[in-house]
């Protein structure tokens, strides 16, 4: 029971302590449109849309988590759901990655557009 406890509790602490980072701040300011600038507009949008889309992302992942460890923990014996579940989960942390690669990639290029020449 105690160790079953411990498992739940750490658990616990893993899917909890990933959500405080969205409690930060936007470290990057958007970049001023009101200038006339179409770059910036659009790199606001394209920031933007890579917000709410790695936030979808992250939703259907931890889905997808869920069920690859369903199916891995009811699979018993039979080694072709072993690998199933195995396959779901690796494709799940390769969409992940990607998703917070891509969201990288707007704040850098951000980072880059809005720091003034030296």
């Amino acid at each position: 029971m105690k160790k079953n406890l411990k498992v739940a509790a750490i658990t616990g602490l893993l899917v909890i302590i990933p959500l405080l980072s969205l409690a930060q701040a936007e470290i990057v300011p958007p970049l001023p449109a009101s200038q006339g600038n179409a770059f910036a507009y659009l790199l606001n949008l394209v920031d933007k849309l890579a917000t709410y889309m790695l936030s979808a992302l992250i939703v259907v992942a931890a889905v997808m988590i869920i069920y690859a460890g369903f199916i891995y923990l009811t699979a018993g014996s039979n080694p072709e759901n072993v690998d199933k579940g195995k396959n779901i989960l690796i494709y799940a942390a390769v969409a992940i990655g990607i998703g917070l690669l891509a969201k990288i990639v707007t704040l850098l290029a951000r980072q880059f557009v809005s720091s003034p020449n030296v």
